[in-house]
């Protein structure tokens, strides 16, 4: 028999699990709801554990065939009988003479497998119960953890930093990894700094590290800031951009396609004002070419977008109209 655990966001998907592994007879031994531990337990979601098992094929043997062969064993035994064979005459040797002749062709019956395979399904079982103790200590371990005292403003920090992850549509999978990592530092008693240091790091390792901008060849670089609403586009192309233009001294001019909110127009503008570059407002795929060609001369072009889900088609499709448009691919 084999046995084995998977888990799953839902009962059934953990099911699915087992099956695609172990075929459609596989039977379900246990399903149990695997709640999140530690002080993050509250903003992370359960996951379902389901114990299921294999029978193993055990060699086939046929009954006709055993009865068969049981009959002829009989009626040799029978026919001896008969001969009046003194029983000094019809020793051992003579008895096993006679039955090798009908019992050559009967299944093995693999006694030593059929051992193995006890031994085997015996050590899975210990396996499973050792590692249902190591859990039941580690849920003990976490529940110490909860108790210890904790900065209540990292506490509501991270509480803040989950919320804002989610809503901006990180993997759950990556959020967690970070929050166990913050947690860590929270219970050596770090600042709220210390902990947006670690956070930092950590989200810059599990999310990747930024591109540098390459300025070489034809002009003009043309650059296309996209993501979620919120995530700091428009303020990120001020950044990057004073960094050419006052650093560097190259000309830059700044386009928007962000025209569902007014503010982030009008931030943008301000930058642009304070930066001494050009600025123009796309509010079609059509006006692109000739919005790109008024500052066609620029060493770079920051092109600030609305916020949209990579999730929602319609966006990403204008999205790609628009970036066609300048001549860029996505």
């Amino acid at each position: 028999m084999t046995i084995n655990k998977y888990q799953g966001k839902t009962k059934e998907e953990a099911i699915e699990k087992a099956k695609q592994e172990l075929g459609e007879g596989a039977v379900v031994m246990n399903v149990k709801e695997i709640k999140p531990t530690g002080m993050f337990k509250a903003w992370k979601s359960s996951v379902f554990e389901v114990t299921a098992a294999r029978e193993e094929k055990e060699s086939f043997v046929d009954p006709r065939q055993v009865a068969d062969l049981t009959a002829k064993t009989v009626k040799t035994l029978n026919l001896a009988a008969d001969e009046n064979i003194s029983p000094k005459e019809f020793s051992n040797d003579r008895t096993s003479d006679i039955l090798s002749g009908h019992l050559t062709n009967v299944p093995e019956l693999h006694a030593k497998d059929g051992l193995e395979k006890r031994l085997e399904n015996l050590s899975n079982i210990l396996e499973k119960q050792l590692s249902v103790e190591e859990s039941r200590q580690k849920e003990v371990k976490e529940e110490e953890k909860e108790r210890q005292v904790v900065n209540p403003e990292g506490l509501q920090f991270i509480k803040m930093l989950y919320r804002t992850l989610l809503e901006n549509e990180v993997n759950e999978k990556y959020v967690n990894q970070i929050l166990d990592e913050a947690e860590k530092v929270m219970h050596s008693g770090s600042s709220v700094d210390a902990i947006l240091s670690n956070v930092y790091q950590k989200m810059i390792l599990k999310l990747g590290q930024p591109d540098t901008i390459c300025v070489s060849g034809k002009k003009p670089r043309i650059i296309f800031f996209v993501g979620p609403t919120g995530v700091g586009k428009t303020t990120t192309i001020a950044k990057i951009a004073s960094k050419y233009k006052l650093e560097m001294g190259m000309k830059i001019a700044f386009l928007t396609a962000d025209t569902y909110r007014i503010a982030a127009t009008e931030q943008l503008r301000v930058y642009a004002n304070i930066l001494d570059a050009p600025m123009s407002i796309i509010y079609s795929a059509e006006e692109m070419n000739a919005a790109i060609e008024r500052v066609s001369e620029y060493d770079l072009i920051f092109v600030d977008t609305a916020g949209f889900s990579h999730k929602n088609d319609e966006q990403c499709n204008d999205m790609k109209k628009n970036a066609c448009r300048s001549g860029c691919s996505i």
